[in-house]
């Protein structure tokens, strides 16, 4: 008897240790699907990644090529891209709820900020996170446990850095002139502590919220005068029905100015 206890609790330490071993082992895959998963899911825009690498042993490593999409109604190419990330994870925590990211620090990110007249961009991811937080909230009532599991493992961000960003304006109204904006540097800490831990959509919305505002800063600074002045150039480029006197080309750069201004409320 005492043999057979032996061998079923030797067999069971094997399949412990083996789990364990797949979990750490396939640890880059399964943090890239997961980002890929939750990412799409929350702001309704495709999100991918090149690849994932993080350190078993140090919990340090990079997120490569991450690219979030626009939702639908918008064409620029993306809405924020990011050549790598780097990101430290509380390893011990990897297997229990809610995970620790020690540190995720964000360098030089590209953001496009397009305009239409239904509004911009990060207003719908904005908003589509909002909205996957309220279906989450009505998912994850006591009786429903089982649907709650599916939002994704809570999560803790100790720190969480944007650093050297740059804003690209994208609207019909300035045909194609590239216009550009530093973004303000952000430093979050503690995101989900305090509740013991955040889904995925929580997260979300609270670094979304931010990044909006401080996009929104970054687009308010720009020089109206110089844009307008840009956009009346290139109307004289064009040509076209556009006479060669000062008067005809001064209205027409007013009522550009008007028209981008407009944009920006």
């Amino acid at each position: 008897m005492k043999k057979k206890l032996f061998i079923g609790v030797g067999f069971l330490l094997v399949v412990i240790i083996a789990a364990v071993f797949f979990i750490y082992s396939s640890l880059d895959s399964i943090i890239e699907k997961a980002i890929e998963k939750y990412g799409s899911e929350i702001t309704q825009a495709k999100v991918s990644l090149d690849g994932v690498k993080i350190s078993p042993t140090s919990g340090q490593g990079a997120l490569m090529g991450l690219q979030i999409g626009n939702p639908k109604g918008f064409s620029s190419d993306y809405a924020i891209n990011i050549g790598t990330t780097k990101i430290t994870i509380d390893i011990k925590s990897i297997t229990k709820d809610p995970i620790i990211i020690k540190e995720i620090f964000i360098d030089k990110p590209s953001v496009i900020y397009e305009l239409t007249s239904k509004g911009n961009n990060f207003s719908a991811i904005v908003k589509n996170v909002q909205e996957y937080g309220g279906a989450a909230d009505k998912k994850t009532k006591p009786a429903d446990s089982k649907k709650a599991g599916k939002e994704g493992p809570k999560l803790i961000i100790e720190k969480l850095r944007i650093n050297n960003g740059e804003v690209k304006v994208e609207a019909a109204a300035l045909k194609g002139k590239d216009i550009t904006a530093k973004l303000p540097n952000i430093y979050l800490k503690d995101i989900g502590k305090s509740k013991g831990g955040a889904s995925p959509g929580e997260v979300a919305e609270k670094i979304m919220a931010i990044l909006t505002k401080k996009i929104g800063s970054a687009v308010s600074s720009l020089d109206l005068n110089q844009i307008i002045g840009n956009v009346g150039n290139l109307q004289k480029e064009l040509g076209g029905a556009i006479q060669n006197n000062e008067e005809t080309i001064n209205e027409q750069v007013n009522d550009a100015g008007k028209k981008l201004k407009s944009l920006f409320k």
